[in-house]
């Protein structure tokens, strides 16, 4: 009979195993993973959030991302029809990482800004005035 631990890292995707057998030495595996592809894991997501910062904008403004991997991700704004107003990659480096944006070329109204990796998204609505 094998027994262990498995210690999930919700933040960072990727899970430690420690086996440990009577009479040998303990294993240690650290694996990456998408949440939905551990079976009979329970895991805890921490959704991904994001504030926008001031809203209403002038054009300038600051994205506040957090629970977002320590990876790229991938920032899009869309005007109300869907029509690509920026897109930018960015290099996560904390839990809480800002991103300083600029949309000071497009019009006033209402635009939807998403922050995207492969396993987490979120979205908000960013005013410009």
């Amino acid at each position: 009979i094998v027994t262990g631990q498995c210690s999930p890292a919700v933040i960072s995707n990727s899970a430690t195993l420690t086996i440990q057998q009577p009479g040998r030495a303990r294993t240690t595996t650290t694996t990456s993973f998408l949440g939905s592809k551990l079976p009979g894991a329970e895991v805890n997501v921490i959704p991904a959030e994001l504030k926008v910062y001031p809203n209403p904008t002038n054009g300038q403004f600051n994205l506040l991302m957090s629970n977002y991997a320590i990876d790229k991700a991938t920032i899009r704004i869309t005007d109300a029809r869907g029509k690509i107003i920026l897109v930018l990659e960015t290099d996560i480096l904390s839990d809480a990482h800002t991103v300083p944006i600029r949309i000071s070329g497009a019009a006033n109204g209402s635009y939807v800004l998403q922050a995207s990796q492969p396993d987490r998204s979120a979205s908000t609505i960013v005013i410009k005035q």
